[in-house]
């Protein structure tokens, strides 16, 4: 890893929620830092405009409006939809500009709403083997596809990850490849093969940076990011 970011490494932008704590920032903006990017931060009340952006990290957070997938909401649930609204749009102009995504939990659920597909609005009647508790800390296994970008990049096609969410990929969307599972066959990963980099996993591998084969996820985004290309101006 390259350690803390200099005024010459690609930005990126981490999108997330609109709080005074924000922990997964925070660990987000570590681990982009490590691995030689310079991210900042975009919310609903965080975004002044950012020019040459070269990847974009959407983050994690409350459940997506079900509308968005043609359900009704869960009373019970909390939605965010001015942040569904922004990140919707900034997923769409980066697949128009072909720059590198990494989607983190939520941040998957939206990309495959972005293309078309369909989400489980409440997964707990599909979890058998897996806890339904959330952890930020390995709670279970998933197995990655052996050919798949994400296993190679990774190194390794299983390993333990922490869990949460409430919502998970049901119907995939247009060129997405389902790519892992966990052992309840609920959607952990997502890629579109012919993009130079559009991946999105459904664990948060920011509060792991202590397993390698997270690090090496957030290397592979970098990586990405560094062939160069198009920008992006948010």
């Amino acid at each position: 890893m390259s350690g803390q970011d200099t005024p010459a490494s690609p930005k990126i932008i981490v999108t997330g929620p609109d709080k005074r704590l924000r922990f997964a920032w925070g660990a987000t903006r570590w681990i982009t830092r490590a691995v030689g990017l310079n991210p900042s931060y975009v919310s609903t009340k965080r975004d002044s405009r950012r020019e040459n952006i070269q990847g974009i990290v959407v983050g994690g957070g409350s459940d997506i409006g079900p509308e968005l997938y043609g359900m009704k909401p869960i009373n019970a649930r909390r939605y965010d939809l001015e942040r569904d609204r922004l990140e919707l749009k900034l997923i769409e102009r980066a697949l128009l500009s072909d720059i590198p995504i990494l989607g983190i939990c939520r941040g998957a659920q939206l990309l495959n709403v972005v293309l078309g597909g369909t989400l489980f609005a409440d997964i707990r009647k599909y979890r058998h083997h897996t806890p339904n508790k959330w952890s930020i800390f390995p709670v279970k296994s998933v197995k990655v596809e052996t050919e798949s970008r994400l296993a190679k990049a990774l190194g390794q096609q299983e390993f333990p990850v922490n869990s949460l969410h409430n919502q998970a990929v049901d119907k995939l969307g247009s060129d997405l490849k389902l790519v892992a599972q966990d052992e309840d066959g609920i959607v952990q990963a997502i890629e579109i093969p012919e993009r130079r980099y559009v991946v999105g996993v459904q664990w948060h591998p920011e509060y792991l940076p202590y397993h390698a084969v997270q690090r090496r996820l957030f290397q592979s985004f970098s990586d990405a990011v560094h062939q160069g290309g198009s920008t992006l101006a948010v």
